[in-house]
């Protein structure tokens, strides 16, 4: 598991980060660790279109029904983004959904 999954993965357990710079940011990690679900969607272009691979990559989180599965479980802050990368270039759309 990565460590950026990790960190906002619903009920994280802390411990993970002891030691590092971002424990250190107490504010930060009392306020925001293990309490948003995120979900990416990485797509890689076939072009240099970054936008339209990102509108891609967020229209497959709502035909796949991530957002609607956090939902059901009763999730209300959920963070969502598209990020398409095309050869050393890269977008990221999405936000609070």
């Amino acid at each position: 598991m990565n460590m950026l999954q990790y960190f906002f993965e619903y009920g994280c357990d802390g411990r993970l980060f002891e030691g590092l710079e971002i424990n250190r940011e107490k504010d930060c990690c009392e306020k925001d660790m293990g309490k948003f679900p995120m979900i990416f969607k990485m797509k890689y272009a076939d072009d240099a279109d970054l936008e339209k691979g990102c509108t891609e990559a967020l229209a497959q989180i709502e035909r796949r029904g991530y957002v609607a599965r956090l939902r059901q479980d009763g999730r209300r802050t959920i963070l969502k983004y598209g990020i398409t990368c095309y050869k050393k270039r890269c977008r990221v759309a999405g936000g609070l959904d």
